[in-house]
């Protein structure tokens, strides 16, 4: 989650389902407007004939609750913001589109990555099982095979060499991880899906 707070100086762009607009009084559009204010925060103007984002068809009902907002200094590059309904979006938000011109964005400026795992949920066993056979036998154990043949108390220095075989043991896992299990952010595969969900929609 971004934090805005130790953002306020940098210019930022947010786009998002806020579930809620920001102009009437039915929803706390105040109180948000007034955390917007206080983080330098604008809600970008959307053009006259944009009259929703949402549509529920079933209620004959629409509203708008999808919103971009800039950082104040970047409210004289937007050029428009509007609704985009190409005819290829299914989801009852209507897609909006933000246009702006001349940001100061510098090489300096990194987007932020989100963290990523390994999904184990989704990986290969069978191929996780057998590909790691395969690295962990090309492994040389045989520093570990002397160590049973120490006496009690011995004094040999072993610590390198054991290091050495942990990190290969360690790489060898991550690197059949890599081929048979995929890497996503938490969020990239929905947890609740299967199969006849999928039908279903």
């Amino acid at each position: 989650m971004l934090n805005v707070n130790h953002n306020k100086h940098s210019p930022l762009i947010i786009g998002a389902d806020f579930n809620l607009e920001f102009v009437n009084g039915l929803t706390q559009c105040h109180a948000f407007n007034n955390f917007l204010a206080s983080a330098n925060l604008c809600s970008c103007d959307v053009t006259h004939d944009t009259t929703h984002t949402f549509v529920c068809e079933s209620r004959n009902a629409q509203s708008m609750i999808d919103h971009f907002l800039v950082s104040s200094c970047l409210v004289d590059k937007v050029d428009l913001c509007c609704t985009v309904d190409s005819g290829l979006n299914f989801s009852d938000h209507v897609p909006l589109g933000l246009h702006c011109n001349s940001l100061p964005i510098s090489a300096s400026q990194v987007p932020l990555r989100k963290p990523r795992r390994y999904r184990w949920d989704k990986a290969d066993f069978v191929s996780y099982y057998y590909a790691s056979d395969f690295y962990l036998s090309h492994i040389d154990m045989s520093v570990v095979s002397e160590l049973c043949h120490c006496s009690v108390g011995c004094h040999c220095d072993n610590r390198k060499h054991i290091d050495t075989v942990f990190q290969h043991i360690v790489k060898a896992l991550h690197a059949t991880a890599r081929d048979h299990c995929p890497i996503t952010t938490g969020t990239f595969f929905k947890p609740y899906w299967n199969e006849e969900m999928a039908e279903l929609k």
